[in-house]
């Protein structure tokens, strides 16, 4: 199987119009992070080069994949994150109640809704060009 390395797809222009919250390092954080809950390991290696040449060390991508982190402002996004993929949109009020006791923003959740948007419909348009 050959997959091409997708540029990130932008969803939500409402939303990507509004000032970025969560710096570039850590969006890719979360990125691996939604890659690896997938089974996306097309997008998980696109991911890791994208991050290594950033100069993220070894060991806050192996982190990252597991869901944790040092910094508890992105370990509360890796949470979420999570959160948003394996309850496929239920219980949305807990998630963001949840969030925000972890002290994440309103406008960091949309943001963050933004890049698991994009790494799941990513994760769509790879698996479809395998067909």
């Amino acid at each position: 199987m050959h997959h091409r390395h997708r540029r990130p797809v932008q969803l939500f222009s409402r939303i990507s119009t509004e000032a970025v919250t969560i710096d570039e390092p850590t969006r890719l954080l979360i990125r691996l992070r939604v890659a690896e809950l997938t089974e996306q390991l097309p997008l998980v290696d696109r991911e890791l080069e994208q991050a290594r040449a950033l100069h993220l060390g070894d060991r806050e991508l192996a982190d990252a994949r597991l869901g944790r982190s040092h910094d508890p402002q992105t370990a509360a996004f890796l949470m979420v994150a999570a959160k948003m993929v394996r309850d496929h949109g239920r219980y949305l009020r807990l998630v963001i109640e949840g969030a925000k006791d972890a002290g994440v923003s309103g406008a960091a959740l949309k943001d963050l809704a933004q890049v698991v948007g994009e790494v799941m419909v990513d994760a769509w348009l790879t698996a479809l060009d395998d067909e």
